[in-house]
């Protein structure tokens, strides 16, 4: 039946940036009760986790982006 005018249509391979597949890096540990300890670790957290989340939202944009 008219197969000869369908085009076929491929999908395109999504390439996601090596940097943005790696993994969220691991957490200090808070070793004591300082306050000077607790403040360095809070901003250590705070930094990691913004980098991880600017990662991710990469991610999703890239895959949600439609392909040219």
């Amino acid at each position: 039946m008219l197969m000869g005018c369908q085009q076929s249509i491929k999908p395109q391979a999504l390439v996601i940036p090596a940097n943005l597949k790696q993994p969220c890096p691991d957490l200090l540990k808070l070793e004591s009760g300082q306050g000077k300890e607790i403040l360095r670790v809070m901003v250590d957290d705070r930094r990691k986790y913004v980098e991880c989340s600017q990662r991710h939202a990469a991610v999703v944009s890239s895959i949600e982006q439609p392909s040219k």
